[in-house]
């Protein structure tokens, strides 16, 4: 069961992978743009990593698509909490209540986003019964949940000459996830969402049972370890 607190940073391990991340994803259909706010703290490491990226037809690398700013590593302020706190880089976050409402604002050079996130569903943890996570997933994590809500706000894209004002109103989920991450086993798999309205949705998180040496990637089915509609 996931509680208001799992929203919090799970203190205690001194593992020094301990890791907390989170995921929010949005789209703007009559643009064809795709986005996603991402950021992790490493707090046995001192440091957190955030950013956002958005891409349309026009480029879907980190080199060519509409604004990537994501990955480089800074410093972790000492209050710091899971959903407040704010990067270098122009990212800030803020939880209004936990399981409900956050507040994400980015402003970088060429992109600025302000937004909210509001759950329109209860959170859905991958884990069993008990609190282990399926088999498959063991290195992603202790612990993880998806949670679709509404993302609402604007996007200004500047540009040498001029600056682009884009709204954005949709229905997508959200994720976290904490724990050590090693990534020294786990398979090839991938969290697949969608949602159409507070309605209807899905999410689920397919895996390779196949060694990682022989896993031909193409025209096998992949077990399905978590989901929900």
């Amino acid at each position: 069961m996931i509680r208001p607190e799992d929203d919090l940073l799970h203190r205690g391990s001194d593992h020094p992978h301990w890791n907390e991340s989170a995921w929010f994803g949005f789209t703007v259909p009559e643009r064809t743009i795709t986005g996603w706010v991402y950021f992790y703290h490493r707090p046995n490491m001192n440091f957190t990593i955030g950013g956002v990226a958005l891409w349309d037809p026009s480029g879907e690398n980190t080199w060519n698509c509409l604004h990537y700013d994501w990955g480089n590593p800074q410093a972790m302020a000492p209050d710091a909490e899971m959903y407040d706190f704010s990067l270098d880089n122009g990212l800030s976050v803020h939880c209004r209540k936990p399981l409900e409402a956050f507040d994400l604002n980015f402003k970088g050079e060429g992109c600025e986003l302000a937004m909210t996130w509001d759950a329109v569903n209860e959170p859905q943890s991958a884990a069993r019964p008990g609190g282990s996570m399926p088999s498959g997933s063991d290195d992603f994590g202790k612990g993880h949940y998806n949670q679709g809500g509404r993302m609402r706000g604007t996007i200004a894209l500047v540009g040498s000459s001029n600056t682009e004002h884009i709204d954005v109103d949709c229905f997508y989920a959200r994720d976290h996830s904490w724990g050590p991450r090693n990534f020294t086993n786990n398979p090839r798999g991938d969290f697949a969402s969608a949602m159409a309205s507070e309605r209807s949705g899905f999410c689920i998180l397919a895996a390779s049972d196949q060694p990682r040496a022989t896993d031909p990637c193409v025209g096998v089915p992949d077990p399905v370890l978590f989901g929900w509609y």
